[in-house]
């Protein structure tokens, strides 16, 4: 219960901050998107269960808040916890450094998927190299961020200490 309070707080904070604060300091394209970090986070550590369902809530959230269409988000917060997921306890528990690479592969993993709904969804529009171009840009945000939001949801669930992870 504690995993799903904190993470479902954590949600409601980044979905907050990526709606009113981080518009004003830093420029659309250059934005991190702090839920897909959340979705990361769900996917490598099992913290609260359910983390599928909570990825696509997460993505719909995203979804309602941007105006974007419904689905589009959660769809890729799925795809990046599908990819994720096989990864849990081999990286993040003794290696923590294998979170930048991680963190640096989110957006890169769902301009993949974009780049595939788009293909399907609008076959004539170029907006594929929009889309890769504004993953690329939010790479060193997520990178430089994963770390905090980590730590911060580490101390909030007190998951290592519950599991015993060497510090």
């Amino acid at each position: 219960m504690r995993g799903f309070l904190a993470w479902t707080g954590f949600l409601v904070c980044a979905l907050g901050l990526q709606t009113t604060l981080l518009p004003l300091v830093i420029p659309e394209p250059w934005r991190p998107d702090l839920t897909r970090l959340l979705t990361l986070w769900l996917a490598l550590t099992g913290v609260p269960r359910g983390g599928a369902a909570l990825a696509a809530v997460s993505g719909l959230a995203v979804d309602l808040l941007s105006g974007g269409p419904l689905g589009f988000v959660a769809s890729l917060r799925l795809l990046l916890y599908g990819v994720a997921r096989p990864l849990r306890g081999v990286f993040f528990d003794h290696q923590p450094l294998w979170l930048l690479p991680l963190a640096a592969a989110g957006p890169l993993v769902e301009a993949v998927g974009a780049s595939v709904l788009f293909h399907f969804s609008v076959p004539d529009a170029s907006i594929v190299p929009d889309v890769w171009g504004v993953a690329l840009r939010q790479v060193p945000g997520d990178v430089l961020l994963v770390v905090f939001v980590f730590l911060a949801l580490e101390m909030a669930t007190a998951r290592r200490a519950r599991l015993g992870v060497a510090r």
